[in-house]
């Protein structure tokens, strides 16, 4: 009998011919051969492409370091500049309370009389602190005693930022040794970067070596016209008013940097406080002012030839004063000598404006 079931030959000839184009490829081509490998696979970086990636970003390092260090000094100078705002104010403050401009740096202090002394702050910084908000550090003081003698000697520690500028590295420490100690003052003291100015003054009793009048003062020397010329006078009697500037208070220093490194009388907590002349050239940092050692052997930088006492700053190129109509402006540190000195009078009569 014969039988109807297919041959095992037909079923598999069917089964091929029913299969899909996938399976046929996938028999025509086994799966133990590897595909060809694609054009956009992944390989590693050549020594000589990684060098120039890191020459291109140390290049990019090098290009954005500059301006990131400018954009911090633009900042320091800003809040040095506010500091110096806060300042005039406080001065402006200072005189329309008291009718006049407090004592620059008190050197009669302990010469002066118990009834003067007792209305004399140390100096002029420490006078205004009533008007900065720091009245609690002015009632600690008292103006009957020398700053060595307590508890004004107790204060020499304490540290005021608003009279630290912080583009001088060496005011991370502000407590510094070596301050003049000639009237009852201690060694050490908090510096201060910002200094009264007396203008074309003789302090020190002779002329700046700059100044090309001549080793003595005289009425018409533009630079060494004799000792209340500026805007602050460190006799414990007289005191400047605004209505004893006829030369325009928008026209006249009252305030300006210096380095308290370079001078010991740059100090915070002391009758010998901080006070520059216009006479020294701006920035002349010589290297015996460095740690209030002297060039001439005085250990004070007593002398104006030495320039330790001038106005000096760490913003490059640049200086901040305060105006005595409280206004802040930077200075060139190449400004004429002459105009620096002429803003720097009260009352000469030049007709000079600030550049």
């Amino acid at each position: 009998m014969k039988s109807n079931r297919p041959s095992a030959g037909a079923a598999r000839t069917r089964r091929l011919n029913t299969s899909s184009p996938r399976e046929r490829s996938r028999r025509a081509f086994p799966l133990s051969l590897s595909p060809l490998p694609s054009p956009l696979s992944p390989r590693a970086f050549t020594l000589v492409e990684l060098l120039v990636v890191i020459t291109i970003i140390g290049i990019l390092i090098a290009l954005l370091l500059p301006a990131v260090q400018a954009a911090r000094e633009a900042a320091r100078m800003l809040q040095c500049a506010n500091n110096m705002k806060q300042i005039g104010l406080a001065l402006h403050s200072h005189h329309e309370a008291k009718g006049d401009l407090p004592v620059s740096t008190n050197s009669a202090y302990t010469r002066a009389p118990a009834a003067i002394r007792a209305k004399t702050p140390f100096n002029w910084a420490v006078a205004i602190m009533p008007y900065m908000e720091l009245g609690n550090l002015y009632d600690q003081l008292d103006f009957t005693r020398l700053g060595n003698e307590p508890p004004n000697m107790y204060m020499n520690k304490t540290v005021v930022p608003g009279f630290i500028c912080p583009s001088d590295p060496a005011g991370s420490s502000p407590i510094l040794r070596d301050r003049c100690s000639r009237w009852g003052d201690q060694a050490y003291s908090m510096g201060a970067w910002y200094s009264a100015c007396y203008g074309p003054a003789n302090v020190w009793s002779s002329c700046p070596s700059a100044c090309p009048c001549g080793p003595l003062p005289r009425p018409d020397c533009y630079c060494c016209r004799g000792r209340d010329t500026g805007m602050f006078d460190s006799s414990a009697i007289n005191r400047i008013s605004f209505r004893d500037v006829p030369d325009g208070l928008s026209n006249t220093i009252m305030t300006g940097e210096t380095l308290p490194l370079y001078s010991v009388h740059a100090a915070l907590w002391a009758a010998a406080g901080p006070d520059s002349i216009t006479g020294i050239p701006l920035n002349v940092s010589l290297s015996f002012c460095v740690k209030g050692v002297s060039g001439s052997g005085d250990p004070h930088n007593w002398k104006p030839t030495d320039y330790c006492d001038g106005f000096k700053s760490m913003h490059p190129g640049v200086l901040n004063f305060g105006l005595a109509d409280g206004s802040v402006r930077g200075f060139s540190e190449l400004i004429d000598y002459k105009l620096f000195n002429e803003l720097g009078s009260r009352a000469s009569g030049e007709m000079v404006s600030v550049p």
